[in-house]
């Protein structure tokens, strides 16, 4: 640990307790410390701001070489969301047919179910992220008929109860747990 080189990605999302912890580490073993992030991105949900007061006291540096992205028009797009153009970076989106908008939510409820099961990809290799649980329910309930009907979910359906919401399980099913019970 000794003379370490420290990387944190997300700086701007560790809190001022963890950052004091992170300090007296780094001091104590001689250690060089990079921080990495976006200030205008989340920010920690305990108590923070330390990245960008450290920014804006000891100075930084802003890579605008983007990598992630293969294509110009991605890396276009990226660089409009990074500089909070937001409709500029949709309407990239939209134009390259990553985005759709739809006339009702069950217009894009049916497309998004209807093009998920034409996707190439395995349904371990897929996700749908929807915040209300309405909605979850709704696309749950439809992916599930779709897995049942390919043979990927099989043999006993088992009915549970879980913080007041029916849930359904069976074998090939997947489970994110997010909290400890």
């Amino acid at each position: 640990m000794k003379g370490s080189l420290i990387v944190v990605d997300e700086a701007g999302m560790v809190g001022t307790k963890a950052y004091a912890e992170l300090f007296r580490v780094v001091r104590n073993n001689y250690c060089q410390l990079i921080l990495a992030g976006d200030e205008k991105q989340l920010a920690s949900i305990e108590r923070g701001g330390m990245f960008e007061m450290l920014s804006n006291n000891f100075g930084s540096h802003v890579l605008i070489d983007i990598r992630r992205q293969s294509e110009n028009w991605s890396r276009e797009a990226a660089m409009k969301f990074a500089e909070s153009n937001i409709l500029s970076g949709i309407t990239l989106l939209r134009q390259n047919n990553c985005v759709r908008f739809d006339n009702t939510l069950q217009d894009s409820m049916s497309k998004l179910i209807y093009n998920w099961s034409l996707s190439k990809f395995k349904p371990h290799e897929k996700l749908v992220i929807t915040v209300r649980n309405k909605d979850v329910d709704i696309l749950n309930s439809s992916i599930r008929s779709l897995l049942k009907a390919t043979g990927t979910l099989q043999g006993k359906e088992y009915r549970r109860s879980i913080d007041g919401r029916k849930e359904s399980y069976m074998a090939g099913d997947r489970i994110v747990f997010q909290k400890k019970l």
